[in-house]
């Protein structure tokens, strides 16, 4: 696959970049689509703008927020000003890359917005020796894969009750 190049922009002008079609990535469906908060300012936030910024290099990447309000947006501006365009149709992705916190207690759904088909991949990390059990639900339920920071987090995974690949 040949990845389109991205042009480092700022705050407003990477919308009127993209509307020049000058760089960015093209109106073509995403190959990658990375699902997380956009507060790149948090610890949670700095795994989706990695994550974004990595695949953005090698694949047309797409960028599916958690904060409601922000789905409207052309694109957002990850902290290195490269341009990645917002999600509009996941159904026309093949990979997904959940950057998020699985689960942090009631009314935390955001593992739904990840689709049923693609690869569906969840970035995991936890500060404990054991997973919680709706984690592990979770991951043996809508994903397909885990990836870890740490082999120790993988065995942590393991003993937990994580059955899909890590």
């Amino acid at each position: 696959m040949e990845a389109d190049s991205a042009v480092p922009g700022a705050g407003p002008w990477c919308a009127a970049v993209a509307l020049d079609g000058m760089g960015l990535p093209s109106k073509r469906p995403a190959d990658v689509c990375v699902i997380g908060c956009t507060d790149f300012a948090t610890g949670i936030g700095m795994v989706g703008f990695g994550a974004a910024e990595m695949f953005s290099r090698s694949f047309n990447t797409c960028y599916l927020p958690f904060e409601f309000e922000l789905r409207g947006n052309e694109s957002i501006t990850l902290p290195n000003g490269r341009c990645v365009e917002i999600c509009r149709d996941p159904e026309t992705c093949s990979v997904f890359f959940f950057t998020g916190v699985l689960w942090n207690g009631v009314e935390d759904f955001n593992y739904q917005l990840v689709p049923k088909h693609g690869l569906r991949l969840a970035h995991v990390n936890f500060d404990s020796d054991r997973l919680p059990p709706r984690w592990v639900e979770i991951l043996n339920e809508h994903f397909d894969g885990a990836v870890v920071p740490s082999l120790p987090l993988a065995e942590v995974l393991r003993a937990s009750g994580v059955e899909c690949p890590i």
